[in-house]
């Protein structure tokens, strides 16, 4: 605001010179504007002038600012001059994980081990906001057997402040034999030029025969050889031939008188 002091009558703001960074003198259209060009001050009073700046690249602005008494002949209150800088930026966010980046497309991957049939494994997106502007962000994630995104947390369509992460978890779900992929979009809104496609891969394999929780094996019990049968192989008796007590086995049979 301009303020006139003592006995000062009315007076104009001039107009203002604009200048980028570099010195050199923008063409119509500069993004800095007083509002309004001209005011009049009555005595003893003062009144504001709005400056507008509304960049249309991303880069920095500077500009100076002169503000003209009319008919002022006092060398210091006839008139001032300062400098205003700005810095056009977009919301945008940045890819603090996963590191891999495809080669041939340059898009984030989120690379999966090789999983059992049946389990699942979980890997995090995690996005930062390096700006100054708060950061809106939407993802879009088609229906997939093999993937999901837990937006349980901060929805379909969240905010990033300045200077914070946000971490989007992603599960693979082995659901079916062999190698797996799919594609989450990511667009961060009012920035034309963020819209980033993370590729999801993964595989899954299955065993024959899986033996999980095995005990310790038992040591087997020694072996011990086997007693012959006593008496011998066959029957009569264990006489000798020819005797009384041979059963029967000496000469003459079994009877006699």
């Amino acid at each position: 605001g301009s303020k006139a002091g003592g006995g000062g009558g009315g007076g104009g703001v001039g107009g203002a010179s604009n200048n980028s960074n570099n010195g050199v003198a923008s063409p119509s259209g500069y993004p800095m504007e007083i509002t309004p060009a001209q005011i009049v001050i009555p005595p003893l009073e003062y009144r504001y002038v709005t400056l507008h700046f509304a960049p249309r690249a991303i880069q920095s602005f500077a500009a100076s600012i002169t503000a003209t008494v009319e008919n002022g002949i006092d060398p210091v209150s006839k008139g001032f001059s300062f400098e205003a800088r700005g810095e056009g930026t977009l919301p945008s966010l940045t890819v603090v994980e996963p590191v891999t980046m495809d080669p041939s497309t340059g898009r984030p991957i989120l690379r999966f081990n090789r999983l059992l049939l049946g389990r699942s494994h979980t890997q995090n997106i995690v996005l930062k906001n390096n700006g100054i502007l708060s950061a809106d962000a939407s993802v879009d994630l088609d229906h997939s057997p093999s993937f999901r995104v837990d937006l349980s947390t901060v929805g379909s369509t969240f905010s990033v402040p300045s200077k914070r992460t946000v971490t989007l978890p992603v599960t693979f779900n082995a659901s079916h034999v062999g190698p797996a992929s799919h594609e989450v979009r990511l667009k961060v809104q009012s920035n034309p030029f963020e819209d980033f496609a993370f590729q999801l891969t993964g595989e899954v394999y299955q065993e024959d025969v899986t033996f999980e929780n095995i005990p310790e094996p038992i040591a087997p019990l020694p072996l011990r050889p086997i007693s012959p049968i006593p008496g011998g192989v066959g029957g009569g008796g264990g006489g000798k031939p020819g005797t009384p007590q041979g059963g029967g086995g000496g000469r003459g049979g079994g009877g006699g008188a």
